[in-house]
C-alpha cells in the first residue's frame, strides 16, 4: 500500500494522473470550455463561446438595445 498513488484515473479529466493506482478526485472543464477556461467554439473570436451567444442589438444608443446581446443583429 505504500506504493499506491491516489489521483484522477479518468483521462478526459483536467487533472488526469497517469501514475494513479487508486481512484481520486477528478476535475472537469465547464461545458463549452477546455481545461484552461478557453472556448472550444468561438467563430467570431469575441470571447463568448458560440453556444452561449445571444443575438440582439449591441448599440447602447439604439432603442432596441439589449444588454444581454453578444452578437449584433442588423435589421
Amino acid at each position: 500500500d505504500q506504493d499506491e498513488v491516489t489521483g484522477c484515473q479518468d483521462d478526459s479529466a483536467c487533472n488526469f494522473d497517469a501514475s494513479a493506482t487508486d481512484a481520486g478526485y477528478c476535475d472537469y472543464a465547464d461545458s463549452g470550455y477546455d481545461c484552461n477556461g478557453n472556448c472550444l467554439n468561438d467563430a467570431d473570436e469575441d470571447g463568448t463561446c458560440d453556444e452561449f451567444e445571444v443575438a440582439g442589438c449591441t448599440d447602447s444608443s439604439a432603442c432596441n438595445y439589449s444588454n444581454a446581446a453578444t452578437d449584433d443583429i442588423k435589421l
